[in-house]
């Protein structure tokens, strides 16, 4: 949240998209939906419904009046269109299951991948930068990796800008 306010200079109103192919363990997508929630930003939540955010942290969701909304069964098509109205994609990781579960959750994981051609068509046609945080490290298959490499990448900024949150929450324990 720290980095969005500081690239974006609010929160408020910001368009966000918090999207796994599993919201049920996603512990930092609720969170930030949370924050995000409480400080005014409209927050989409987008996973399969069989996957999607519990019920207990909706409640608190809906305790907070955000404005919060849940897109479900995405294709990569449709997800894709999704994330072309957002101001921020945040992928909060998730862990994919092992053995002969692994290739149905990589299905899933498919329909919420982030293309990006999808951000470079925003960026040429409305001179928009939607930008892409993560929780890091990534698992193949989640985003193009060439988003490393354009104006969209916010990862190693948040990366960077937690240092100084850190180093002020440890300042504060130590008084």
């Amino acid at each position: 949240m720290y980095t969005l306010w500081r690239t974006q200079g609010k929160i408020e109103g910001v368009k966000v998209c918090i999207a796994s192919a599993d919201l049920i363990a996603a512990r930092t997508g609720h969170s930030m939906a949370y924050g995000l929630a409480r400080l005014g930003a409209d927050v989409t939540l987008a996973s399969p419904k069989a996957n999607r955010t519990p019920a207990e942290v909706m409640k608190k969701l809906d305790s907070v009046h955000g404005h919060v909304k849940e897109e479900f069964d995405l294709t990569q098509d449709t997800f894709n269109e999704l994330i072309s109205e957002m101001d921020l994609v945040y992928l909060p990781g998730c862990s994919a299951p092992k053995g002969a579960d692994a290739e149905a959750f990589k299905k899933l994981m498919d329909d919420y991948y982030v293309r990006n051609e999808t951000l470079e068509a925003v960026r040429a046609n409305d001179g928009r930068v939607i930008c892409v945080t993560h929780t890091l490290p990534r698992r193949a298959g989640e985003m193009d990796l060439r988003i490393d490499k354009t104006p969209s990448q916010q990862y190693f900024e948040a990366i960077a800008y937690s240092v100084s949150i850190r180093m002020a929450l440890v300042a504060s324990i130590l008084g």
